[in-house]
């Protein structure tokens, strides 16, 4: 998927995961905080298994993300 549609996760395959670009500013947190609080509150409460961390990379605008690191967390095997 990664490959072919430049973004690993589409169609079947589409899990939940945050897309961090950069540090948002004061003004920036207290616009869209509230709105993704809301959007996000019944998922929030909920607990999740992480088993590990994926870190993309997109060496340009528009280009295609590619997959720099998988890191399994402490007991996920």
């Amino acid at each position: 998927l990664l490959v072919r549609w430049g973004y690993p996760y589409v169609f079947d395959e589409w899990r939940f995961h945050l897309t961090l670009t950069r540090r948002l500013d004061a003004a920036e947190r207290a616009r869209i905080r509230p709105a993704v609080e809301a959007h996000l509150a019944a998922a929030l409460p909920r607990a999740r298994r992480v088993r590990d961390v994926s870190v993309y990379v997109q060496p340009a605008a528009g280009a295609p993300f590619r997959l720099e690191a998988r890191l399994p967390l402490f007991g996920s095997a």
